[in-house]
Parts: C-alpha cells; sequence; structure tokens
C-alpha cells in the first residue's frame, strides 16, 4: 500500500507542474481521480507501466478534464487592427494582470485607469507599453487600459488603506460585460467602465483584507435603508445555474428574473448563506469557482432577508432572525481570493468542502487522501483505500417490490487500525463478488446516511450485522446512481509487473508483516490442504464454494440457487523462499503461502478441470514442475476469523520470472 500512496503523490506533484504550464499556478489535483486513473491504467497495461507512460497517459487526461477551466478566460485583446468595430462580445470573460494604476482626466472628473496585462509573459495584442525591469533595462509588454467604475473609486483612498495595498494584496481583476472603445487616429482602444468586476487577491491575511471585511454574519442588522455598510469574507461552498421565473405585472405583462445563488460558509462559525445575484449581474457568477474565498463589500441586508428559526433560549424555546440571504446591489464590490492562494498549498480547499443543494458535502475534488477515520454522516464522493478484513454474504431485501441485492464489506484502514463497514448495493456488490479477505482496495465515490432512530438497514443506507455499514453513527454506501468503483490492487497484475508501483519485500521481513506484500520469491515446495482435497467445488461467479441445499446447489455467499453449474477450483499450499537464495545456516524459513482459483491455474500451467480429466501419470507430471520455479507473488495477508485466528497468507496475483 505504500507504494501505491508514493506512487500518488510523484503523479499529484507532475500534474500540479504541467498545471502551471498551462496557465493554471497551483492547481490542486483531486487525490481520488489520480487513485482511480492510475487504477484504471494498471488493469489496461497487465504487462507494465513504465513512468513515462504514466505520466503521458494520466496528464492527457487530466488536460482533457482541465482544458474547460484553462481556456475559460480571455487574455489581452489583439487591439492592433484598424477595424475594432467589436474587438470583444460583451459575453467575453477576461483575467488579467495589473500593471500599474494611472490617473485620466475627463471631462466629467478625474478617472482610475488600470493598466491591464495576461498572466503570462507573452500577449497577442494591445499596446506595447515600456514596462521598467529591476536591471533598468525596458521590456515591451501587451498591455491595455480599464477605466474603472465609479463604485471602485473609494479602493483607491491612500489615506484609508495606504499607498502600498495594491502593490501588496491586488494582483490581478477578473471582469466581463466590457466595452471597448473604438480606434481613433489619437486614442488607443480601451475598455469602458464596467460594473461586472472582480478583484483578485494574493491573500487572506493582508493587511488590507483584514481591514476591510471586519464584519461576520452574527454583526449584520435588518435593516429598511442601507445605512450600515457590512464586508464579509466567506468561502464558496457552491454556485447554482441560472433560473429563470415569470410573473404576471399588475397590468397584465409578463415580467422575467434571471437569478443565481452562491453558497457561502463561514469557516469560523459554520453558517451558511446565500449571495444572491439577479438578471445582467448573474454573470458575476462565472468569474469565481467553488472554494474561492468571496469578499463582499456593501451587499444588502434588509428585512426581506431574514428567516425566523426555532432555538432554545434560556431552557424554554424562542425564535431569532438568521441572515438567510445577501444581495448584490448597486454599490456591492467582490473580491476574491482563489482557493489555491492559501499559504500552504490545498489549505483553503481542505478546510472547506463543497455542499450541495441536499446538505451533502462532496469530496469529488479533495486534494488529499479521504481516511476512514475522517467518515461523518452526509459526505458523499468519499473515496477509501483499506484492507478487507469481513465480508459478509448477500442480504437481499425487497424495495419498491423488486430484490435488492447488498453486500458487506469492513474495511481497514492500514495506518491506524480504524476501520468501517461498507454495503455495496445491487450492480456494484454483484460485481465484486470475487473479493477475498485481506486483499486491499481502493473504493471510489461512497456515500454516508445518518442513522435515523439507531436502526438496522433498509432504505438507502446500509444493513445488519458486518456489512451494515454503521460509521460514526452513519452508513456507508456505495451503489451504481453513485458512481461507484471498487479496485483490488492485491489482485491487479499491472502493479505486480511495474516496478515503479511496487517494492519488493523479502520473505524475512514480509514474515513479519500483517498487511499484504510483494515479494520474488521460489517455489520449494507443495501440500494439499487438511481437507486432503487438491480441488474443491465452487460457485464460478464468487469463487466461493458451492452447497447442497434441499439437494439443490446453493451459493450461501450469493445468496442464491446458481442457475449454472459449478466448477472445479485449485486449493494448496506451497512453501516459497526468495528467489537466487540458496539453503544456508541462518537463511529465513521459507514461509506458506496458499494458492487458489485463477491464481493457481497460472502457476501449475492447467485449469482444475483440465487437470482432474488427466490419469495419475499426467497429475504427477504437472506437480513436479512446481518446486524450483520462480515468481513475482502479490501476497495478501488476514486472520482466519473461521478457525484458529491466525495469521494467513494468499497468493492473489502472479507473474513468472523468465528465463
Amino acid at each position: 500500500m505504500q507504494s501505491f500512496l508514493e506512487s500518488i503523490e510523484w503523479i499529484q506533484t507532475a500534474l500540479t507542474n504541467s498545471a502551471k504550464n498551462v496557465g493554471a499556478p497551483n492547481q490542486l489535483i483531486p487525490w481520488s481521480w489520480t487513485a482511480s486513473q492510475l487504477c484504471t491504467l494498471a488493469s489496461q497495461f497487465p504487462t507494465g507501466l513504465t513512468q513515462t507512460i504514466i505520466l503521458s497517459e494520466i496528464e492527457s487526461q487530466w488536460l482533457h478534464v482541465f482544458k474547460n477551466n484553462v481556456s475559460k478566460y480571455q487574455g489581452v485583446p489583439n487591439t492592433t487592427s484598424h477595424s475594432s468595430d467589436s474587438l470583444v462580445s460583451q459575453s467575453s470573460i477576461f483575467h488579467l494582470k495589473i500593471e500599474r494604476v494611472k490617473s485620466l482626466q475627463t471631462a466629467c472628473q478625474n478617472a482610475t485607469v488600470l493598466v491591464l496585462g495576461n498572466l503570462s509573459e507573452q500577449g497577442v495584442g494591445g499596446t506595447a507599453d515600456p514596462i521598467m525591469e529591476t536591471d533598468g533595462k525596458k521590456i515591451h509588454k501587451f498591455t491595455i487600459d480599464l477605466i474603472l467604475h465609479s463604485k471602485f473609486k473609494f479602493l483607491f483612498d491612500t489615506d484609508r488603506f495606504g499607498q502600498d495595498w495594491i502593490q501588496n494584496a491586488l494582483s490581478t481583476v477578473r471582469f466581463t460585460s466590457a466595452l471597448i472603445t473604438k480606434r481613433t487616429p489619437s486614442i488607443h482602444p480601451r475598455f469602458l467602465p464596467t460594473e461586472h468586476l472582480i478583484f483578485v487577491l494574493s491573500e487572506s491575511k493582508s493587511s488590507f483584507t483584514q481591514q476591510l471585511f471586519s464584519n461576520r454574519l452574527k454583526d449584520a442588522t435588518f435593516q429598511t435603508c442601507a445605512s450600515t455598510i457590512y464586508s464579509f469574507l466567506l468561502t464558496i461552498t457552491s454556485i447554482s445555474p441560472p433560473i429563470t421565473t415569470t410573473t404576471q405585472t399588475t397590468l397584465n405583462q409578463t415580467c422575467k428574473t434571471t437569478t443565481r445563488r452562491i453558497q457561502l460558509l463561514e469557516v469560523s462559525t459554520g453558517k451558511v448563506v446565500d449571495l444572491v445575484l439577479r438578471d445582467a449581474d448573474t454573470k458575476l457568477a462565472d468569474l469565481v469557482e467553488v472554494n474561492d474565498i468571496l469578499g463582499i463589500h456593501n451587499p444588502y441586508v434588509h428585512e426581506g432577508l431574514r428567516r425566523l428559526e426555532e432555538e432554545v433560549v434560556d431552557g424554554g424555546p424562542g425564535g431569532s432572525n438568521t441572515l438567510r440571504e445577501l444581495e448584490y446591489g448597486l454599490w456591492t464590490v467582490l473580491f476574491c481570493i482563489p482557493a489555491t492562494s492559501a499559504n500552504s498549498p490545498g489549505e483553503a480547499f481542505k478546510d472547506v468542502v463543497p455542499v450541495d443543494e441536499n446538505g451533502y458535502h462532496d469530496f469529488k475534488m479533495y486534494p488529499s487522501r479521504f481516511k476512514v477515520k475522517d467518515i461523518q454522516p452526509n459526505q458523499k464522493n468519499i473515496s477509501l483505500l483499506g484492507t478487507i478484513v469481513h465480508l459478509t454474504s448477500n442480504m437481499p431485501i425487497q424495495k419498491g417490490g423488486k430484490k435488492s441485492d447488498r453486500f458487506g464489506i469492513r474495511l481497514m484502514d492500514g495506518d491506524d487500525g480504524t476501520h468501517t463497514d461498507i454495503t455495496l448495493w445491487d450492480e456494484v456488490g454483484l460485481a465484486n463478488r470475487q473479493l477475498q479477505i485481506g486483499q486491499i482496495v481502493f473504493i471510489q465515490n461512497l456515500s454516508t446516511n445518518l442513522i435515523v432512530g439507531g436502526g438496522g438497514g433498509g432504505g438507502g443506507g446500509g444493513g445488519g450485522g458486518g456489512g451494515g455499514g454503521k460509521t460514526n453513527k452513519c452508513y456507508v454506501v456505495g451503489n451504481a446512481e453513485l458512481g461507484t468503483k471498487l479496485f483490488c490492487l492485491s489482485t491487479s497484475v499491472g502493479f505486480l509487473t511495474s516496478p515503479i508501483l511496487r517494492n519488493f519485500t523479502s520473505l524475512e521481513k514480509a514474515v513479519l508483516l500483517v498487511a499484504g506484500f510483494y515479494c520474488r520469491a521460489k517455489i520449494v515446495s507443495w501440500r494439499v490442504l487438511e481437507s486432503g482435497h487438491l480441488t474443491e467445488y465452487i460457485h464460478p461467479i464468487c469463487g466461493k464454494p458451492l452447497e447442497t441445499k434441499n439437494e439443490v446447489l446453493y451459493c450461501r455467499f450469493c445468496s442464491i440457487f446458481p442457475h449454472s453449474r459449478g466448477t472445479h477450483a485449485f486449493q494448496f499450499i506451497v512453501q516459497i523462499q526468495d528467489a537466487g537464495s540458496r539453503s544456508r545456516i541462518g537463511q529465513a524459513q521459507p514461509i506458506d503461502v496458499a494458492v487458489q482459483g485463477r491464481v493457481a491455474d497460472e502457476v501449475l500451467g492447467v485449469s482444475a478441470p483440465e487437470f482432474n480429466a488427466m490419469d495419475n501419470q499426467g497429475r504427477l507430471q504437472v506437480l513436479e514442475t512446481l518446486c524450483g520455479r520462480e515468481f513475482d507473488f502479490s501476497v495478501s495477508v488476514y486472520r482466519d476469523k473461521r478457525g484458529d485466528n491466525a495469521l494467513r497468507r494468499r497468493v492473489d496475483a502472479v507473474c513468472q520470472i523468465n528465463g
């Protein structure tokens, strides 16, 4: 498992560097997405993966996923053309760097102008504007002027914020709905003022940020008129799509209103509030992303935005006015601190996880490994890596007059020994019936549901017994609707054959391990199990033994009477020793490992039904070839709960060493 974790880490680092090269500095790479991509690659390349293949394939996938965000913003428009009547569309979105601030004297007032350049050094248009480098040499960057709307003028009050706040706190701007002036012989095209602009701040702990955003949601009082200016610093947890509603006026005219909501979280208190954008202002939602920190200066806070909530006051019931939403107004100014601008990589993202409309915390884009100890109610898209320590047979129930299958897995986190029960429903459970105790698995896109009334299974949650899925007062659930996928690392030949993804352990050290390991070893002897049989009769779908029930074959694990007949499968023990070693005094003793099913077929080079069809001479010839052969083994370690609770080892994947 450690080699798998290390692989995820260096892949994330490489993808982060690639994201920088395409204009997305410090882009967070989801841990779960990276892990699933690596598992998928390993299944596609059973002969082994190299670092070059891994990075090439996964980087290609990531750029495909990320390209929409990369190309979302435009750079400095090409204003060198004389035909500049329609240089940009009002729907264009720009993200440009503030090179400097200057003043422009107009007929009415002294306007503030931002000189804007591309985020990268390369430009395609604009004005060739000389900029001084630190060594005194002049270089030329393509820039364009933006005349600021009057609502932003207060920000450039040097008496209030000081001379250097722009250089220290303000880095870029994002804006839309921008018109550009026509070229004239004396005036180069420039952007006219737009209200739909957001200032991007470099960090949340600058003196400017702490000075401007001093309010908390509890400070807000409802006003009939805007007599107090509030400024909040909140984290975006979700952004709704535009919703258009139609109403009839008193004059029987149709009136359409478009609304978007940005759901915000005050991290220090856990309070949630919506910022409501209406009509043309809904374009502002396109300038921010989930997990960005949003600074809101001077929003509407009025009586219509209250919500009466019941709560206990002094031991008895009472009521309080709770702020339900904020409204974006004519003089509201927005600021943005991107999630990746936190003081450490991923800090903002780790502290805040998006919350959907149903109140579920969504971990789909979480950049770190989610562990068993992190499980809480109302989470979705969580992914777990661990060792199977218990399996529960199918416990089907009737849901809506239809049979639903449910299988249980108890998964243990190898880091701290914590475990959780997971219920896999219907298709997901049926597709993973071959799992065995001791195997290391990665399960993607699980959900947690709060236990109501402390009941057992049923509903959309879990079930009773070992497979109920109860952890931290919640059920852990996986099904097709959630997009749940399970990858078994222990049975993956692609991991076993890829030196960059696995580390071999000597048997002298392996004998002390209580978790799975890889080794290169040779078979020195073999023996049958205590039953005395070299094969057993199994259900081919799940690999578990069949039994007879009312004189009919029955699979207890699947809880079904199979339509087809069972099949014979090998089960025997081999003793293995480190490959290339010779018997000597002080050398670690060979260890016993179980070999069964498909793996046994590969080791022997013949299937169990073919073996049973041979005469005694043919069987002996097959068995005699076992000893002395060297293989790469993926070995799972588990405790036999049905027996003496002793530590057992089983080969789950094998690859013969050539030569």
